[in-house]
C-alpha cells in the first residue's frame, strides 16, 4: 500500500480514499474492496489501524464489497457504499 514497501499482509484493492477529521494533515483513510478499512499515517506509510468490515457487510463474495468511502464532518462518521 505504500511506496516504501509496507504490506498490510494480504491483497489489497483500494476503492476509495478520505480524509478524516484531521482534513487529512497526519492520516488518510482508505476503503478496500475486501471489506477492510485502514488508516495510513501519511508520513511512514504505516497502517495505523485497520477495521474489518465483513460482518456488517453482508455479501455472498469477498470482492463485492466497499467501492467508496466518506467522512462527513458534521456528524464525525465515516460511511462507506458497498456493492451488492
Amino acid at each position: 500500500i505504500a511506496t516504501n514497501g509496507i504490506t498490510v499482509g494480504r491483497d489489497l484493492d483500494m476503492e476509495g480514499l478520505t480524509c478524516g477529521a484531521d482534513k487529512c494533515s497526519t492520516s488518510l483513510f482508505v476503503g478496500d474492496e475486501y471489506n477492510f478499512i485502514y488508516e495510513m499515517d501519511l508520513i511512514s506509510g504505516a497502517i495505523t489501524k485497520e477495521w474489518d468490515l465483513t460482518s456488517i457487510v453482508n455479501v455472498d463474495r469477498a470482492d463485492k464489497g466497499i467501492e467508496a468511502i466518506t467522512f462527513a464532518s458534521t456528524t464525525g462518521y465515516f460511511y462507506a457504499g458497498i456493492q451488492d
